[in-house]
């Protein structure tokens, strides 16, 4: 039997909120290549393709992948080894390019339009108490077709658009596939980048290129799931996600690289199906980290790892009581 290897993949990656080194090791999750003789089996078409990731683009010629849950002693934040390089997460998605056009794009059905549009409506509304009237420009970092953008369309804002989808949404302008290759004198007065970081290889570095983008008056919109409940949640997807945060890793990242967050909460979200999110709003900024929020970000996430079953229950009911209030 083939074991896995990657020549590219960090086996002690550092850490890509607060850059040490310093992991606490926490589950493995075994995975083994689908027999092609019988198909994918239970694996949703989905599923099938981010596994013939695992196994075609990141680990070939492998039948077996150990990936190992690890939490950063010093700030909290959860990723997984061996862990995906940006030649890794390019390749991913040069691969889900050729057979999901529309990656990121408009799913069908009337709940998942829902979903889009109201979370869209409450980036909107978030943001608007920070930009104040006028004309903005905007940019939305790896937003799929730009669906999020609708609202701001409508209001006769100018939209650009990053991201490997090749069919944004009418009233959107793709400038480039990633963020490195926008125009360096680029500047827009909102950037968005909602349930993106947690995809990335390097998300310091995004975070770090966003702020640089932002006018003098420009903010940063930034939203990830809270990705940590019981493990990282890797057991059938280990494709999709490689950042794992809570809302003090999140705000971290943030203010450790560039921005100062002037908004963070964590809500229920939209995305796809109810969540829980962090959600932020930053502007360029320089305030130091404090090392007291060192023992925060940890605690956090080993709450979050373990939770008692009374937080189990608080959650589904959390959940469950969104999904009444906004009627889906």
């Amino acid at each position: 039997m083939t074991k896995s290897r990657s020549q590219r993949m960090d086996n002690n990656p550092q850490c890509s909120v607060c850059g040490v080194r310093d992991w606490e090791s926490v589950r493995e999750y075994h995975y083994r290549k689908p027999d092609p003789t019988t198909g994918p089996g239970r694996l949703s078409h989905y599923l099938e393709l981010r596994r013939r990731v695992v196994f075609d683009v990141w680990f070939p010629g492998a039948d077996t992948v150990l990936l190992t849950s690890i939490l950063c002693r010093r700030c909290g934040f959860m990723t997984y080894t061996p862990r995906p390089s940006a030649a890794d997460i390019d390749a991913k998605y040069r691969f889900l390019q050729t057979t999901e056009k529309d990656i990121g794009g408009q799913k069908k059905g009337r709940q998942s339009r829902d979903r889009d549009q109201a979370r869209a409506r409450r980036v909107a509304r978030t943001v608007a108490r920070h930009t104040g009237i006028g004309r903005l420009e905007i940019l939305d970092v790896g937003g799929g077709n730009g669906k999020i953008l609708l609202p701001f369309i409508e209001r006769g804002q100018s939209c650009w658009l990053v991201d490997y989808n090749v069919q944004p949404i009418e009233g959107v302008r793709k400038i480039a596939d990633r963020l490195e290759d926008v125009p360096a004198d680029r500047r827009f007065d909102l950037v968005i980048s909602s349930h993106v970081l947690e995809h990335l290889a390097e998300p310091a570095e995004a975070v770090r290129s966003m702020a640089a983008l932002l006018s003098d008056r420009g903010i940063l919109y930034g939203e990830v799931p809270v990705g940590v409940w019981g493990g990282i949640g890797i057991e059938m997807d280990p494709v999709t996600h490689i950042n794992f945060f809570t809302k003090p890793s999140f705000q971290w990242l943030l203010t450790a690289h560039g921005l100062e967050v002037v908004d963070i909460e964590e809500r229920v979200g939209t995305y796809n199906k109810r969540i829980d999110v962090v959600a932020a709003v930053a502007r360029k900024g320089t305030r130091p980290v404090t090392t007291g929020r060192e023992g925060v970000g940890v605690a956090e996430a080993r709450r979050l790892l373990y939770p008692s079953a009374l937080m189990k229950a608080a959650r589904v009911w959390r959940l469950r009581r969104f999904g009444e209030l906004i009627g889906r």
